[in-house]
């Protein structure tokens, strides 16, 4: 448990420290190719909401695809998740922020949301459990 709990934490601390760094990412232009949520249930039995989202950008002759639209994109409501995907309809055009130490990593909405710090907290719950399992 605690090392499901850790990861949980480095996938968050990743994701802060590259939503901080996005805010200077240069921007291509790209375009929606497909946009859908789903719900998908988990082992707690407890529904995760998911915005399938695709989209294509451009950088010199080179076409790339993402699907990342925020840092922490993993921790979304169902009402976030729909507010999302109607946002971003299939054939919108839209600007792309992209890593230009590495073009393929993008992100659509930069910068630091809340939701990181959901992971963050699920992580350290994760591992206080498992060391209070230990413990206990």
């Amino acid at each position: 448990m605690s090392v499901a709990g850790l990861a949980v934490l480095a996938k968050a601390l990743v994701d802060l420290r590259l939503a901080l760094s996005s805010l200077s990412w240069p921007l291509a232009s790209g375009e929606i190719t497909s946009s859908a949520v789903a719900m998908r249930w988990g082992k707690s039995l407890i529904p995760s909401w998911e915005v399938h989202l695709f989209y294509t950008y451009g950088i010199g002759r080179e076409v790339l695809t993402g699907e990342r639209i925020f840092f922490g994109d993993l921790f979304c409501s169902s009402t976030r998740a729909v507010d999302i995907a109607n946002r971003y309809p299939a054939r919108t055009a839209v600007q792309v922020h992209y890593d230009p130490k590495r073009a393929d990593r993008s992100v659509l909405e930069p910068g630091l949301t809340r939701y990181p710090f959901y992971g963050l907290a699920t992580g350290m719950a994760v591992i206080g459990l498992g060391v209070a399992l230990l413990v206990g």
